[in-house]
């Protein structure tokens, strides 16, 4: 009798993982921003930079908000107008490409060095100061 290889099994983290990303994407909030940020600028940021007018059709996290440490730091990563931009469809799979295989941009280096920052000099803060610095926060 012939065996039908389904393949391996999805790991339940992956599972969990990919249901957070469809409920993400689903929001309300996520579609108002990415509908906003698409009426502020049309027009693919990365394209523009090089001189070229493409039409944007994505919003792309500039820091993936899944790098958040606490429930509070992903939210404000994945809600923060100025954490997205505008791209074509080919300029995000390259973005995309560039984290998966471990480009680290700028503004991630930024950061985690704000991060870093935080968790080094800032563990006491007095209770009315943010958990954690703004993305624009400059060294």
């Amino acid at each position: 009798m012939p065996t039908i290889n389904l393949g391996k099994p999805k790991s339940r983290e992956r599972t969990v993982n990919k249901q957070l990303y469809q409920d993400f994407y689903q929001d309300p909030r996520w579609r108002a921003l990415r509908d906003q940020k698409i009426r502020d600028n049309p027009v693919c940021e990365q394209c523009e930079a090089r001189g070229k007018t493409i039409l944007a059709r994505e919003v792309h996290h500039k820091i993936p908000f899944q790098l958040g440490r606490t429930p509070e730091e992903i939210e404000h990563l994945a809600f923060d107008y100025d954490n997205t931009e505008s791209l074509c469809v080919p300029c995000h799979k390259k973005a995309d490409q560039d984290i998966r295989k471990g480009k680290i941009p700028s503004h991630f280096v930024t950061h985690f060095i704000a991060r870093f920052m935080q968790d080094v000099f800032c563990r006491n803060l007095p209770s009315g100061i943010p958990p954690f610095f703004p993305l624009n926060f400059t060294i």
